[in-house]
């Protein structure tokens, strides 16, 4: 299915629906829903009207538009509405973080030539994400201390990387954790399978 075939309005307005229903109350103090955009190669839907697709309207983030942080998507491909919901709500949640001044993004530009691909810091982190999935089956003291220890040793071993990829976890992972309880608000069964895709 190719983005034109999208009726922007329509899941505008199904998406929109659906947020409705979603309490923000219960994920994170003080965040609250932000207004939307849905758009494609073409077209730009926002705030219940198509407009004027700009060059700021590009990949799914949140972006300062009209003075305010609003949340965008590019519609790409079909997923059902309480998927939708909740990864628009991620967006809105980084919307909320550049509001409240979360000093913690990386910056992408400075990575690209800073950040070495070493075979050790990368296996010592597959290492560390191979313990946190242990974990989250059933907990054991030692083998959080081993991955204390882990990243510790990342840390003055690996000083820029850690620090690069610690940024991506505090602002994406927090972020994931929104979107998940939405989808456990909105639908069980879609949470399940989002929960399978990332192997937890």
């Amino acid at each position: 299915m190719t983005t034109q075939s999208f009726d922007l309005e329509d899941l505008y307005n199904k998406v929109a629906a659906a947020i409705v229903n979603v309490d923000f109350a219960k994920f994170w103090e003080g965040f609250k829903p932000l207004k939307f955009a849905l758009y494609n190669e073409t077209e730009c839907f926002f705030d219940g009207r198509f407009i004027e697709k700009t060059p700021e309207f590009c990949a799914n983030t949140a972006i300062e538009y009209r003075g305010k942080m609003i949340a965008i998507w590019n519609v790409q491909q079909e997923m059902p509405i309480s998927v939708f919901a909740s990864k628009i709500i991620h967006e809105m949640f980084h919307g909320f973080q550049k509001e409240r001044g979360w000093d913690c993004w990386a910056d992408e530009m400075e990575a690209l030539y800073r950040y070495r691909y070493s075979e050790e810091n990368l296996n010592v982190k597959l290492h560390e994400n191979r313990l946190l999935l242990d974990m989250l089956e059933d907990f054991d003291a030692d083998k959080y201390r081993e991955l204390l220890a882990c990243r510790k040793y990342r840390s003055e071993r690996f000083p820029y990387e850690f620090s690069y990829e610690c940024c991506g976890e505090e602002i994406e992972g927090s972020a994931n954790y929104v979107e998940w309880q939405v989808l456990r608000q909105l639908d069980e069964n879609e949470a399940e399978k989002v929960d399978r895709g990332n192997g937890g």
